[in-house]
């Protein structure tokens, strides 16, 4: 989970994280190396929650993991963004 200056979305959703998945904050890089223009640009000057996430692709190579990811990631957004209200 990625996040710039507003960790709102990436706090409740590494709270939320079972351990199906190693989940860890603005690792192996964060905003001092320059990757969250997106998330500045659309979501912060918006106002809005954000977060980037990123999937280590062997873990995404086959549509049953694609299925896993797909629906760990469904479940920790909804339940992040519900408690975000």
């Amino acid at each position: 989970m990625l996040h710039d200056a507003d960790q709102r979305l990436a706090d409740e959703m590494l709270a939320r994280a079972d351990g199906r998945y190693v989940v860890r904050r603005n690792e192996p890089y964060g905003p001092a190396d320059g990757v969250t223009h997106t998330l500045k640009r659309h979501g912060l000057e918006n106002g809005l929650v954000n977060v980037m996430i990123e999937i280590r692709n062997d873990l995404v190579r086959d549509e049953a993991g694609q299925a896993r990811a797909a629906g760990f990631l469904s479940g920790l957004l909804g339940e992040s963004l519900a408690a975000l209200g």
